[in-house]
């Protein structure tokens, strides 16, 4: 299957030159016109770009070369040559493709470069690094697909944000997107929400809980004056039996004894009286 990357390598028919930093990049307007209207535009109007067939482009080589791969390849690399140096390094790349991408308006440049801004967020988080990517995003690119994608990622790290020296002190924090800063907004908004629906829902649960408890003392305390006066009735009993020798009736003798049944709350006192 023939690859456009072969074109590309070898220069041969190339009929459009990009220069940048003293590099040159040789491609083929049929290929970088066709995905690019603003380099369509640049080649078809009255510009000394179309009579020359050069145009000099305002990005870093290494952003000129990564936007050439994907015009060619549909995809691009990220240089990770310097990672070592700066851990950021690799992420700020993808930051420059996605404004050099938002310049030349060639969109799904851009939502690639956002993509894997949002893998490598996901893949190892670092609020160090969030800073720097903001940092380089809010001076460079008005895409608004970056802007969502950081505004929906500091979200969801917003305690550790917040916390972070390093953010807080952002020389360009007062300018961000307000998508960003809704967002924050948002997310704070939605937290203090739960918070209140659970706090409510505690003092429901406390409610009932107190409530129960209530119900079970009052009940408590009605048992144990029930029980205090059958006892008190059992010794007012036992004591008048005590005092009793004759019947009232016959004056005849009378004994008797007393016996307990049951167990634990069931216990109860029998008497029996009989006659000597």
């Amino acid at each position: 299957m023939f690859k456009l990357s072969k074109i590309l390598s070898s220069g041969r028919y190339s009929d459009l030159t990009l220069t940048c930093d003293g590099q040159k990049f040789n491609v083929h307007k049929a290929i970088v016109c066709s995905q690019s209207p603003v380099l369509a535009a640049a080649c078809n109007g009255n510009f000394q770009e179309s009579i020359t067939n050069t145009i000099h482009v305002k990005f870093k080589s290494e952003t000129v070369n990564q936007m050439v791969e994907f015009l060619y390849n549909q995809d691009y690399t990220a240089d990770k040559s310097h990672a070592t140096t700066h851990a950021a390094n690799v992420l700020l790349q993808h930051v420059r493709v996605n404004a050099i991408a938002d310049y030349y308006r060639i969109t799904p440049l851009c939502h690639l470069a956002t993509l894997k801004l949002r893998a490598a967020f996901q893949s190892k988080w670092s609020t160090e690094t969030f800073s720097a990517v903001v940092q380089e995003a809010v001076g460079i690119t008005g895409d608004l697909s970056l802007q969502d994608m950081l505004a929906s990622t500091a979200a969801g790290h917003i305690e550790e944000l917040l916390s972070s020296e390093t953010f807080i002190n952002l020389e360009t924090l007062h300018g961000l997107p307000i998508s960003i800063l809704q967002a924050v907004l948002a997310s704070h908004q939605g937290r203090l929400e739960t918070l209140g629906n659970e706090i409510r829902e505690l003092s429901l649960e406390i409610g009932a809980k107190e409530h129960l408890i209530k119900t079970l003392r009052a009940r408590q305390d009605s048992e144990t004056a029930r029980a205090n006066r059958v006892i008190q009735n059992i010794n007012h009993c036992i004591s008048t039996l005590n005092r009793t020798q004759f019947c009232e009736r016959c004056h005849g003798d009378v004994g008797c004894y007393i016996t307990r049944t049951g167990t634990g709350s069931d216990k109860a006192l029998n008497i029996w009286i009989v006659k000597e």
